[in-house]
């Protein structure tokens, strides 16, 4: 156990530049559970602030039915039921995470995006919730960054 002035010495080394960088590399490494936890919630069709995106109409519900029993996709979309963000798979498998300063961004590359997000009329939906992003940091961020402040102080 190191004394008062070892400890205080090595309490220097705890710079805000090392905390960002160790914090850019956790998030980093917690991107697919992030990125999974926001594709949940909108499976659920809801969004950051948990609440309905949108419902699908009569019209999504004929079109789909039709498609359905032509043998071109493999659920019909119910009308009055909340939008899943899920028909082709693209949209999901375009998932990605960006660190940018104090914070991070979840976006998609799929070519549709734009055209969800107009249809929708909201960005809300890339992100976590406050619950699941509490989740997050209590279960993943801080005890990484607990492990390493303390090995840095070296108790």
């Amino acid at each position: 156990m190191a004394t008062l002035k070892q400890a205080l010495s090595l309490a220097k080394k705890i710079e805000t530049s090392k905390i960002e960088s160790v914090l850019f590399g956790i998030i980093k490494q917690l991107q697919k559970e992030i990125i999974q936890k926001n594709q949940d919630q909108l499976g659920k069709g809801k969004d950051v602030y948990q609440k309905t995106i949108g419902l699908y109409s009569k019209a999504t519900e004929a079109i789909t039915a039709h498609d359905y029993f032509a043998g071109k996709r493999k659920d019909i979309k119910k009308a009055g039921t909340p939008y899943t963000a899920q028909d082709t798979g693209d949209f999901f498998k375009g998932f990605y995470l960006e660190v940018q300063g104090d914070a991070f961004k979840i976006f998609s590359k799929a070519p549709k995006t734009h055209e969800i997000l107009d249809t929708w009329g909201t960005e809300a939906i890339f992100g976590l919730s406050d619950k699941d992003l509490r989740e997050i940091v209590i279960n993943g961020i801080l005890p990484f960054l607990l492990k390493n402040i303390r090995n840095t102080l070296q108790i």
